[in-house]
């Protein structure tokens, strides 16, 4: 980045601080989010960007951001959804339905009453089965862990999950 497009970034950056600041502070975040492509045509790539990592990338991505940049519109997708983000961060390990049940209702998903029907029924266009039961959770089987990857771009998550042990 040049001098000049520095300098021009922080012109652009004053005038967006003195509009957003004359808003309810509650709102300041969000319209700074809805006034950024207005006054930044070409927005500056980021360092991860810069070196070739994807941003979306679900291990950079928090679960906040995973669940809004994904919306689904039936609550037996939201299912998949959540087992998609819970693969993202923990890799292939048996998520429970309490686990399920209290992801969805963090992030404000419909799901339905009994998530581990929608699990337990759930095949791919082939017909093969997504999950395994194991232990008192589920599992991806591969075909699962195919399908969770490409419907919603995701890699295996490699963090250790929090059991009610831990905490």
């Amino acid at each position: 980045m040049s001098k000049d497009e520095i300098a021009e970034a922080k012109i652009k950056l004053a005038e967006m601080n003195q509009t957003i600041s004359e808003f309810d502070p509650a709102i300041r975040l969000k319209a700074f989010e809805i006034l950024m492509p207005f006054y930044f045509k070409s927005i500056p790539k980021s360092p991860d960007e810069k070196r070739g990592k994807d941003p979306s990338d679900d291990r950079q991505c928090n679960e906040r951001d995973f669940f809004s940049n994904h919306s689904e519109k039936k609550p037996d997708d939201n299912v998949h959804l959540v087992v998609a983000w819970y693969y993202s961060q923990y890799g292939n390990r048996p998520i429970t339905t309490k686990d399920v049940k209290k992801i969805a209702e963090q992030n404000d998903l419909i799901i339905p009453n009994r998530p581990d029907m929608t699990i337990k029924s759930a095949k791919n266009n082939k017909g093969k089965e997504l999950y395994t039961k194991k232990g008192k959770g589920f599992l991806l089987t591969v075909h699962g862990e195919t399908f969770i990857r490409e419907k919603y771009n995701v890699r295996k998550g490699t963090k250790q999950p929090i059991t009610e042990d831990d905490q």
